[in-house]
């Protein structure tokens, strides 16, 4: 594993899929840009993923802190 943080490794990422340019008079300028949007996709539905995860999580330990809470006061968790 890498020294690099995530936030690193995203925007390096993020450059490199900016810098793909395909002129009009490339005979690749289709698998290209198809590419180039691929990576857009692939990155786009990471960080979607990962945000509802998080939020997955935070809800969890909420819900449990707020069960264990109940049980020690003497409530129906």
């Amino acid at each position: 594993m890498s020294n690099q943080s995530l936030a690193d490794v995203l925007v390096a990422a993020i450059a490199d899929i900016k810098q793909v340019e395909a002129a009009s008079d490339d005979p690749m300028r289709f698998a290209v840009r198809y590419m180039k949007q691929q990576a857009e996709t692939i990155l786009f539905e990471a960080a979607s993923q990962a945000t509802a995860l998080a939020l997955t999580a935070k809800m969890i330990q909420e819900d449990h802190a707020k069960a264990v809470d109940e049980v020690r006061k003497g409530g129906a968790a």
